[in-house]
């Protein structure tokens, strides 16, 4: 573990050009450039600054890659089925906001289609783009403006929020209908774990640091 008095070296000698700020006291120090395992503390007030996360490249676009592919079939393969006196009805993930515009819920639609099918999409399609770029080591057009991109939309996927409404459902829908789970469900369920464990595994610092290496 890196120590503070390594931390403070790093400021007098050679730095790896990056600057990093303390989430606790709000110091700004350059940052040494260290080994996954290792961790960065703030020399002011201890607090962790950085701890690189191993093969953070690899594991993310593995991720986003298995989410690319769930996608597709959590937004176009039934959610759930409704079997009630012989007629049957699937949803799939549209069917939630074709019903607010049907009721004239506009603002309401638009709100869920872009929390849970737009921006899942562009977050997934974005981080693809960049890890892309960091893997086979060539600067695409505009990378650093789409790492922007996905950081600032990052916060505001809610697959979650989404999730939890369709269980919701699936309990009241269960007193008078038959309810049977489609490949959508689960393949849902599956994207929602990706993007969680793809942010998790993801070392922003370690991607900007490869960005501004390549040429």
């Amino acid at each position: 573990m890196i120590s503070i008095a390594v931390l403070n070296m790093a400021m007098q000698d050679k730095t790896t050009g990056s600057m990093i700020a303390c989430h606790d006291c709000d110091g700004l120090f350059p940052l040494e450039a260290i080994k996954p395992g290792q961790c960065a503390r703030c020399p002011r007030c201890g607090a962790v600054l950085y701890q690189p996360k191993k093969d953070t490249v690899e594991r993310s676009l593995a991720l986003v890659l298995t989410g690319l592919i769930l996608y597709i079939p959590a937004n176009v393969s039934p959610i759930f089925i409704l079997k009630t006196m012989g007629n049957v009805r699937e949803n799939i993930m549209l069917s939630g906001v074709i019903e607010l515009f049907r009721q004239g819920l506009w603002d309401l639609a638009v709100l869920v289609f872009c929390a849970s099918i737009l921006v899942p999409f562009v977050k997934l399609t974005t981080l693809f783009y960049v890890l892309a770029s960091a893997k086979l080591r060539r600067k695409f057009v505009g990378v650093a403006k789409v790492f922007r991109v996905y950081r600032f939309i990052d916060e505001w996927g809610m697959l979650e929020v989404y999730m939890l409404g369709i269980l919701v459902a699936l309990t009241k829908l269960d007193a008078f209908a038959d309810v049977y789970l489609g490949l959508g469900f689960y393949s849902f369920i599956g994207l929602l774990l990706i993007t969680v464990f793809s942010s998790a595994t993801l070392d922003s610092q370690f991607v900007w640091n490869e960005l501004e290496a390549l040429k």
